[in-house]
């Protein structure tokens, strides 16, 4: 999982959201991987237990309802913008999507 995290979810996610010096980068992921792994601890220890003693016909459901949890984890991470400092994202507003609804007039 460090490597998947540090080699990869971190630096790619911050990448494409604008941040992509590497300097930039090795900040994310000095400030974002120990967080990181300290949740998929968390989450990942009591899912095994349930998951592991459940029926083997539910071990499966309960994995893949585990995985959706730790993927909304791992995406708000990703989702961070690629910023340190700054928690807030560039959200585009009703008259940046006014483009998407008017009509056409062909």
């Amino acid at each position: 999982c460090p490597l998947v995290f540090g080699l990869f979810e971190i630096p790619v996610s911050t990448a494409l959201n604008g941040e992509g010096s590497p300097s930039v980068i090795k900040q994310e992921i000095n400030n974002k991987l120990g967080g990181l792994l300290m949740d998929n601890a968390k989450v990942w220890t009591l899912a095994n237990v349930l998951i592991y003693n459940a029926p083997v016909q539910y071990r499966t459901p309960i994995s893949n309802i585990v995985d959706i949890l730790w993927q909304s984890i791992v995406s708000d991470v990703a989702a961070d913008c690629g910023s340190v400092d700054d928690d807030a994202c560039d959200v585009l507003t009703e008259k940046d999507l006014s483009f998407f609804t008017e009509k056409s007039r062909i």
